[in-house]
């Protein structure tokens, strides 16, 4: 890809920034997405899975959560260094956005840093990081599960827990556990938010081959495009699916990523589409937008307007919740929630 850009690591550094210069409010959708799909009041209207009245707020108070992209570093300390590399790649990726509303495609160095931008987008959002959470938990779950079923394992499993702790456990209680380790799913599970922040990991990968894959604009004859809290979406002909395999990701030849720029602006990557192409959108194609963007939203959608049939869309849609596809372990289970500390 050409033209370096930042690479996302969490880890501490000299140029760490802590609490005392933290912005607080951390967008997980950025204002400079947000901003294009406001109305003429200047607010963006926010749609909810669950069944509560859509809002309007700008977007500066919109897709934020109060230290979001903060951990914890080595001297213990909340370290805000990943939002701040965050707004560096949005301040980048601005004024590219301005030129692609104006139907400008990037070459170069503009084209990375937007692709970087994408890739970021596509891994930054609460969807991608409750993933790589269910990814943890089932992880643990399988080796408690493999533990449980060893007589010897489990046993000096319980035997370094005495140890460790003091406590010596009956032999009702020894089962109790043994039988929660194999089957879990009464239970729940929380994963440290973070350790989530790995969902970053693979944003390089995206973005090489963002940069590469052919980049046209599509704006509708009719109605307006939406956006959502997972704004990045990925969609491949049904027929490459393998059952436990997917589509071959992005890879594929028939993968498309659909990004919204505003309202009357779509940005279609793809290997098949036209290099710089500039399509008109039927309006069954809008219409089958707004049911993938609401069926692709993890909790919210959004738009510059308020349209009931938005609404009951996403009340109404099944999410397109990616599975954790895993081998081994128990048959069910536990339900995995985050925590914050």
């Amino acid at each position: 890809m050409a033209a370096a850009s930042e690479t996302i690591t969490v880890r501490m550094g000299p140029e760490r920034s802590t609490k005392a210069d933290d912005p607080k409010a951390h967008h997980y959708i950025p204002c400079v997405h947000l901003k294009n799909f406001v109305g003429s009041d200047e607010h963006v209207w926010t749609y909810y899975r669950s069944l509560k009245e859509p809002t309007h707020a700008t977007p500066d108070e919109t897709a934020n959560q109060t230290h979001y992209y903060a951990f914890t570093n080595e001297q213990g300390e909340r370290d805000v260094t990943l939002e701040h590399l965050l707004g560096k790649i949005e301040s980048r990726a601005a004024p590219i956005y301005s030129e692609l509303i104006q139907g400008l495609i990037p070459i170069g160095a503009d084209r990375a840093d937007f692709a970087r931008f994408l890739a970021i987008m596509k891994c930054r959002t609460p969807k991608a990081r409750a993933f790589v959470a269910e990814i943890i938990a089932k992880r643990q779950q399988i080796a408690a599960h493999a533990h449980a079923m060893n007589d010897e394992a489990f046993a000096d499993g319980v035997e370094r827990f005495q140890k460790a702790t003091g406590k010596v456990m009956s032999e009702g209680e020894r089962e109790d556990l043994r039988r929660v380790l194999i089957d879990p799913s009464s239970m729940k599970m929380s994963v440290h938010q973070d350790l989530t922040l790995m969902a970053l990991k693979p944003s390089d990968h995206f973005a090489s081959i963002f940069y590469e894959m052919n980049w046209s604009l599509i704006e509708p004859e009719q109605e307006y495009f939406i956006t959502c809290d997972d704004p990045v979406a990925q969609e491949a002909d049904p027929a490459t699916y393998r059952p436990g395999f997917g589509a071959g990701g992005l890879e594929n030849e028939t993968t498309r990523i659909s990004f919204p720029l505003s309202p009357k602006l779509m940005l279609l990557l793809s290997w098949e589409m036209q290099e710089g192409a500039r399509y008109q959108g039927s309006r069954t194609l809008v219409e089958a937008q707004h049911a993938a963007f609401t069926a692709n939203a993890y909790r919210n959608a959004y738009a510059h307007i308020r349209d009931e049939r938005i609404a009951r869309l996403l009340t109404g849609s099944k999410p397109h919740d990616e599975q954790v596809a895993v081998s081994g372990g128990p048959q069910r289970y536990a339900f995995t929630t985050i925590r914050r500390k």
